[in-house]
């Protein structure tokens, strides 16, 4: 007799099960909302350096130290990303024009040499041999924060109307 033509239907009864319930919207954008928080804090959060608080890195600010770090020569900024102690000249770099105001250095803006003097001087007033390591890592936490992507919802009146929030 062979087996497979003679079983029980019962055996082969297949289980029904209920699909999943959809998570209910308004849980998914608390939850969006409360990631995009977490994401805004980050991004501005306040640096502080000696007890005093520091101007943001801005695009201007960014942009000025990229070109600073070109006319001075500096090596690839990936490679000092890499290597704390290599990037502790950048740290001092973003330190500075993150606790001056623009015009303190728009005006040095057309002349590297006199700018890095006056970030040489600031270092010098500033930065202790022992406080070196914990200068680099907050310029170099610094100069994380602005690189991270911001999450941009849709403004409420052009929302899609499928669940696309934003960017």
């Amino acid at each position: 007799m062979n087996p497979l033509l003679h079983q029980d239907p019962a055996d082969h009864a297949i289980e029904t099960v209920a699909p999943p319930s959809p998570i209910p919207l308004q849980s998914i954008r608390k939850s969006e909302d409360e990631g995009q928080k977490q994401r805004e804090e980050a991004f501005n959060a306040e640096f502080h350096w000696r007890g005093q608080p520091l101007h943001g890195f801005s695009v201007s600010r960014s942009a000025l130290f990229l070109q600073h770090r070109v006319s001075m020569g500096a090596p690839d900024l990936q490679a000092c990303l890499d290597d704390m102690d290599a990037f502790f000249a950048d740290a001092c770099r973003i330190l500075w024009l993150c606790s001056h105001k623009p015009e303190a250095w728009t005006l040095l803006r057309c002349s590297p040499g006199a700018l890095q003097a006056a970030i040489d001087r600031w270092t010098d007033e500033n930065i202790t041999g022992s406080e070196q390591s914990a200068a680099t890592l907050l310029a170099f936490r610094i100069y994380a924060a602005s690189t991270r992507n911001q999450h941009e919802p849709a403004p409420l009146a052009h929302r899609p109307s499928g669940d696309d929030l934003g960017n």
